[in-house]
């Protein structure tokens, strides 16, 4: 049975926050992705997975979660990045299979992957880009 996927939106920070739990399911996140990016879509994108399970995750789930995001990114603002920040190792690195895949993409948006949310923030920078 696949997990949930909570959304919000700190409008302040420019910043939409994913948070997913439960076992990890590629349709549901791809969906999740379209449906962002076909309406009104932020500077900054956390996607938490700390509370996700990737135990059931095949090797071209990070190839084929690359392809729908560059496909339905190519008309976002430039200057978007998006963080993934996950709680196992097993998660992290599907996340950094999913960046070098981006790269290879030459993709409109910047991915980097993070242990923590806080390094996440970080990385994604200061509130609006007013």
């Amino acid at each position: 049975m696949p997990g949930t996927i909570e959304s919000s939106l700190d409008s302040t920070r420019d910043l939409t926050m994913y948070t997913v739990s439960g076992e990890f399911a590629a349709e549901q996140v791809s969906e999740t992705i379209r449906e962002y990016y076909a309406g009104n879509p932020t500077h900054r994108v956390i996607w938490d997975f700390t509370a996700a399970s990737f135990e059931k995750i095949a090797a071209t789930v990070p190839q084929q979660m690359a392809d729908v995001a560059r496909q339905h990114s190519e008309v976002r603002v430039e200057g978007a990045k998006t963080a993934l920040v996950f709680g196992s190792d097993a998660g992290f690195g599907l996340g950094r299979m999913f960046e070098t895949f981006q790269e290879l993409q030459n993709a409109p948006v910047a991915y980097r992957s993070f242990r923590s949310r806080d390094e996440a923030l970080d990385w994604l920078g200061p509130g609006s880009t007013d």
